[in-house]
């Protein structure tokens, strides 16, 4: 059976409230063929996420409903390895504390949910054999690797997906993440203009209005590693408040981070939720993104300018080729239909686009 993830607001409740609301959900759970495998309590945002095996999203609904009356409020299908990767568990911790309460013993935990999630992308391994040749090539990839892996093992961070040139990694912790990013970006210097190398780092919880597991804190980080500034770290508003409230200091390495404002992170996140639904689609242009959006063109362009540091057509033709590489690299599919499937009008668009943004044509690149 497939498994959900939902979520509850439960502001003001407590870790016993929620603990007697998992109870009640298993006592009844039979009764809808599902299995509540778990649960994460974010207190200080006021949300609860649970983990069930259940026939559908509806009969995860309806069991809440009949258990305790608390319905959630998204419930999204998740792949439990990717929970385990981004939350580092799919059973109940193993540190519990049990309280009886009412006459029952409760399990009680607080786990939280809320990660702090880093995007690193560099340039794919073809592009770079084209430009530097395999020997020097497999030397900078290597180089990357292991740093990357260093780090992340030392931040305690998790690599949750990886295609070779690009990575997403969560942390359960703040300042580990943070020092993590620097010392990636401190020992890859010497290669870090070769590879194209970027960094962005936001935070949040698995479940939002997106229909995918931390779906909006991972459009907002390739978003901005996206941005024509490749020598900074970039942090979200969200993360720079986080570094604020802990007393961390960023002074040391202000020239090494751009931090993005309040109001930048709220625009660049509508504007992520259009591009991310119909960049695909070849119809779709700038006209349409100012539709969607609610803004004026010249607002669009301004805004893209300057939180990002190209135009929304630059922007939009960027992320589709970016995405066309993906394509290009996993299938065999022929080129006509990857230009298609990838927002482009005509194969000879797609290859002209190509050519200039990464100096070989896609034909060659499959072959690499």
């Amino acid at each position: 059976m497939p498994i959900f993830m939902d979520r509850h607001f439960v502001e003001g409740a407590s870790q016993e409230a929620v603990a007697e609301a998992h109870l009640k959900d298993l006592e009844i759970q039979h009764q809808f063929n599902c299995k509540a495998i778990t649960y994460w309590l974010d207190n200080e945002r006021g949300y609860a996420f649970c983990l069930i095996e259940a026939p559908s999203k509806s009969d995860v609904v309806k069991m809440h409903e009949k258990a305790h009356g608390l319905i959630p409020n998204e419930v999204i299908e998740v792949d439990p390895l990717i929970v385990q990767s981004f939350l580092g568990r799919i059973q109940d911790p193993k540190k519990v504390t049990y309280k009886v309460q009412n006459g029952v013993q409760l399990k009680v935990f607080s786990d939280t949910s809320f990660r702090i999630i880093a995007n690193i992308t560099s340039t794919h391994r073809v592009l770079l054999q084209n430009k530097f040749g395999v020997s020097k090539a497999k030397q900078l990839l290597v180089k990357q690797n292991a740093v990357l892996n260093k780090h992340l093992q030392k931040g305690k961070g998790r690599k949750v997906v990886t295609d070779g040139h690009s990575f997403v990694a969560s942390f359960n912790a703040l300042s580990p993440a943070v020092r993590c990013m620097y010392n990636i970006q401190k020992e890859m210097h010497p290669i870090s203009e070769k590879i194209n190398l970027r960094i962005a780092v936001h935070a949040g919880n698995p479940v939002d209005e997106s229909k995918n597991i931390f779906g909006e804190t991972l459009q907002l980080i390739k978003l901005l590693c996206l941005a024509k500034d490749t020598s900074h770290i970039i942090f979200s508003a969200t993360v720079s408040q986080l570094l604020e409230q802990s007393n961390i200091p960023v002074s040391e390495t202000k020239k090494k981070v751009k931090i993005i404002t309040p109001t930048e992170e709220h625009f660049l996140i509508r504007l992520g939720k259009v591009l991310f639904n119909h960049w695909n689609n070849p119809g779709f242009d700038i006209k349409n993104w100012c539709k969607h959006m609610a803004v004026s063109k010249s607002k669009l362009y301004r805004e893209c300018v300057n939180i990002i540091g190209v135009s929304p057509n630059t922007l939009l033709k960027q992320y589709r080729l970016s995405q066309a590489i993906e394509s290009l690299g996993k299938t065999n599919q022929n080129i006509a239909q990857t230009a298609f499937d990838n927002g482009f009008n005509s194969p000879s668009y797609f290859t002209k686009c190509f050519y200039k943004q990464y100096g070989m044509t896609p034909s060659r690149f499959m072959d690499g």
